[in-house]
């Protein structure tokens, strides 16, 4: 499902491509939306949080001022997983700067759970509740976006963030890490707690 303006359910665009199984309706959006822009996807740490927002802020402000001075404002593109918390902040940074922004999310997230200013949303079936975001053959929707022109940039690297690193990577994409970007510990140590709780049952 895309959330915007103007809303489009991906499972009719499935059902209306049914007879052509090579070719991914998903794909075919999101290539709308790049419009041979250059992307930038931004992973990382979401509900964490970061232990640093402040420097967080002001490293993601630096990365899309440079490629703006690069690329241009009207020719780049933000990407990110569409909620507002940790790397979510992108999303008001990019606003602030007049860059044009995209999210692409699991349908475990709940629309009002969106960032109000990512413009504009596409949800993907999740099956095993894992927060990733996969086609068919198990490839990241969020690595393909980037896949053509652009660039992924990991700040702190959580588990789904690792397995979108490792296939961009592994495809020859340009790709950024900032391993000096922790989570939030009072976040973390919340985690951890609920794991072990959770061990007493297994």
């Amino acid at each position: 499902m895309i959330s915007s303006s103007q809303s489009t359910s991906v499972n009719n665009i499935e059902s209306s491509v049914a007879s052509s199984p090579n070719f991914d309706p998903i794909k075919v959006e999101i290539d709308k939306k790049i419009d041979n822009k250059f992307v930038l996807v931004f992973s990382g740490f979401s509900g964490m949080g970061y232990e640093n927002t402040e420097k967080l802020q002001d490293y993601i402000t630096k990365e899309i001022k440079q490629n703006i001075d690069e690329h241009g404002i009207h020719n780049l593109l933000i990407v990110a997983g569409a909620t507002p918390e940790g790397i979510g902040c992108v999303y008001d940074i990019a606003k602030n700067l007049g860059v044009s922004t995209f999210g692409i999310v699991s349908q475990q997230a709940s629309t009002n759970s969106l960032s109000k200013n990512c413009e504009s949303v596409m949800q993907i079936k999740d099956p095993d509740n894992s927060w990733k975001v996969l086609d068919d053959s198990g490839d990241s929707y969020m690595v393909y976006a980037v896949s053509k022109n652009g660039c992924f940039l990991a700040f702190g690297v959580g588990s789904v963030t690792l397995s979108e690193l490792e296939e961009a990577a592994g495809k020859g994409i340009e790709t950024k890490i900032f391993p000096e970007f922790l989570p939030d510990p009072i976040n973390l140590d919340g985690k951890l707690a609920q794991e072990k709780q959770w061990l007493k049952y297994v």
